[in-house]
């Protein structure tokens, strides 16, 4: 083989891997993050914690549906305390729920993940693999 194509054929085999090493690994100041929260979080004050509850869903089911918007339906969800929530991934794509205290295994088209909110709270996730995709359950009494 010439050196040109060697050089050629490392470089279409660095570039893809480069850009997807970029973008796993880049953030938007948009993004929502749950890492540094308390595992019950409060951090819905005020207004902004109002508006959380007037656009509330008392539900104990969410839909995972794409990873392009949203991507949970509903996206807030009221629950009272010791409830199951449900989250079936309807999506082709996998998907992992991500809490402060804990998360689930990845989610595969039809899987399902279930976690008791055993407190009153306002708890906020994440999809674990995007990180775009974000929702709000609020336990209350």
């Amino acid at each position: 083989m010439s050196r040109g194509v060697l050089i050629v054929a490392v470089l279409l085999i660095l570039i893809p891997g480069v850009w997807l090493f970029i973008a796993t690994n880049s953030s938007d100041s948009d993004e929502s993050t749950i890492n540094n929260q308390p595992a019950n979080t409060h951090n819905h004050q005020g207004e902004e914690h109002e508006d959380h509850l007037a656009n509330a869903v008392d539900t104990d089911s969410v839909s995972i549906v794409s990873s392009n918007n949203d991507g949970f339906s509903p996206v807030i969800i009221k629950v009272k305390s010791g409830t199951k929530v449900t989250w079936t991934n309807n999506d082709s794509l996998p998907h992992v729920m991500k809490f402060t205290d804990e998360a689930s295994e990845q989610l595969n088209r039809g899987d399902t993940f279930i976690k008791t909110f055993g407190s009153t709270g306002t708890f906020d996730y994440e999809c674990g693999i995007h990180s775009n995709m974000s929702g709000i359950v609020i336990v209350e009494e």
